[in-house]
């Protein structure tokens, strides 16, 4: 949907009119529902998925501690990808490949 909506924007068939209001509404709505995925994921998730999310997050500190922008968001796409799968949902919403950032 994301791509078929890029392509009719590009194309000029479609036009998006973003505000600031607008984009702080989408990144809060982005925020609870993303909060929701969090929690069927904690009561989902196996202890191996766990582990590895508890190893992965304890990594990212010495990017943070670095400012590394680029390791962190390779860590990001690793991180969120593993926190996605533990959902056991066959829907990730919002809408995105399981293994890319959203755009």
């Amino acid at each position: 949907m994301r791509e078929a909506l890029r392509q009719l924007v590009v194309s000029g068939l479609v036009e998006v009119r973003l505000t600031p209001e607008r984009i702080m509404d989408m990144f809060e709505t982005r925020a609870e529902v993303e909060a929701m995925c969090v929690r069927l994921a904690t009561y989902r998730m196996t202890p191996l998925e766990r582990s590895r999310l508890i190893e992965l997050h304890e990594g990212s500190r010495a990017m943070v501690e670095a400012n590394d922008v680029d390791a962190y968001d390779a860590f990001n796409r690793v991180f969120h990808t593993n926190a996605s799968t533990a959902q056991r949902t066959t829907r990730s919403w919002p809408n995105r490949p399981r293994t890319s950032v959203p755009g």
